[in-house]
């Protein structure tokens, strides 16, 4: 790593550097994000800690989206999660009797 001595920039260099450090931060976060994104797909039953009600779901993934997975409940519930917050349980069209294929081709079209 470079060393670098901060102490003797000026306050536009040192804004410069943290416009640099933080751009540098969102992308590099943004590739763990696309890489956790891309282990799923469209069908896999997931499980997830529900905000709120102090229980873990289930639903199967109908949507993936830029930085989030859409998650459909057997309840009829939609959630829209990070996909560091998922568990992958299988890879399956239906859940619990529900085609999640075919609910995913009702909300793309």
């Amino acid at each position: 790593m470079m060393d670098m001595d901060i102490d003797k920039l000026s306050l536009d260099e040192l804004r410069r550097l943290n416009k640099r450090v933080v751009m540098r931060i969102r992308y590099l976060h943004s590739l763990k994000t696309q890489a956790q994104l891309d282990s799923f797909q469209v069908g896999d039953r997931v499980s997830f800690q529900g905000e709120g009600c102090g229980h873990k779901l289930e639903g199967g993934v109908t949507r993936i989206n830029r930085k989030t997975l859409t998650v459909h409940t057997p309840d009829g519930h939609h959630w829209t999660i990070h996909p560091h917050f998922l568990t992958k349980r299988s890879t399956s069209s239906t859940i619990d009797g529900i085609d999640i294929g075919s609910t995913f081709q009702e909300h793309s079209e």
